[in-house]
């Protein structure tokens, strides 16, 4: 539902009034330090004072596991083992190790009149849908309009075989 997607990619966090542990939805500021087998800082993979609205996308999923049941304040530590890419590069162990800043709740906004007006230039949450319904309506139409189109441009071909230049040929297959 487009409305509710619209709801969803509005959502804030906001610290809770008590202190509470990190779970799947909730954004969370961390400091990262990963360490490679040989115990150097993995620079590339280090985060500081980093705000994930989503670990699962930033981290690995043993990370986040750890992650989960943990508040502000604490710190971790979590072995990620990583495939190798070939037998001259053998499998790896990575440490991360983990210090939570702090914990935030994801707040979606309610649907109402003040959402709409948040949104865009709607005085009400009906005009809203209205404007969701009418470009809803518009991209199907546009779509069976291609789709037309792409029938017509098929039965003409069809029905005009040509043969076409090489040099279009030749160009068309450097392009993929």
């Amino acid at each position: 539902d487009q409305l509710e997607m619209i709801r969803q990619a509005n959502a804030t966090y906001e610290v809770p009034k008590e202190s509470k542990a990190y779970a799947e939805g909730d954004g969370v500021t961390l400091d990262v330090t990963v360490y490679g087998s040989d115990n150097r800082r993995v620079e590339d993979l280090c985060m500081e004072n980093a705000f994930l609205r989503d670990p699962r996308h930033e981290l690995p999923a043993e990370v986040v596991a750890e992650l989960v049941g943990k508040k502000a304040g604490e710190t971790f530590t979590c072995a990620v083992k990583r495939p190798g890419r070939s037998e001259k590069q053998p499998s790896q162990e990575q440490v991360y190790r983990v210090k939570i800043r702090d914990v935030k709740e994801r707040v979606v906004p309610v649907l109402d009149d003040e959402f709409a007006k948040d949104v865009g230039d709607f005085a009400t949450l009906e005009d809203l849908r209205r404007r969701i319904r009418d470009d809803l309506r518009a991209q199907i139409e546009q779509r069976k309009r291609t789709q037309a189109i792409g029938r017509l441009f098929d039965k003409i071909i069809e029905a005009n075989p040509f043969q076409a230049p090489r040099t279009i040929v030749a160009a068309q297959q450097y392009r993929t």
